[in-house]
């Protein structure tokens, strides 16, 4: 079994690998950090660790628009994107589902 760092490293390249094909949703970060680990804490900071990779890594964050576009948020720095999604989260007070807080995207 992959240490820890490992299995990060492998989510990162994984998500920004299928940002190449279609948006990447944080349900689906958070989905597969939280199936690999016992603790929520530490899956929630991994979550939040992966998308701040995510988006250093040249992934825009935003919402998808009704007709199946994408609008990107203001923020474009890691900090400020990691920043947003966790005060979202924190609102939301539940795990993120399919169409809440953000969509990541990269663009061609």
């Amino acid at each position: 079994m992959p240490d820890n760092s490992q299995s990060i490293k492998d989510d990162i390249e994984s998500f920004y690998n299928e940002a190449h094909d279609d948006y990447v949703g944080l349900w689906q970060i958070f989905r597969r950090t939280h199936n690999r680990l016992i603790e929520s804490d530490v899956a929630d900071t991994q979550t939040l660790e992966i998308v701040r990779a995510l988006i250093a890594r040249g992934l825009l964050a935003g919402n998808l628009t009704k007709d199946g576009g994408f609008e990107p948020w203001e923020e474009e720095q890691p900090d400020a994107v990691v920043n947003r999604v966790q005060r979202e989260w924190r609102q939301l007070g539940r795990a993120p589902t399919i169409d809440d807080i953000a969509w990541f995207h990269l663009p061609r």
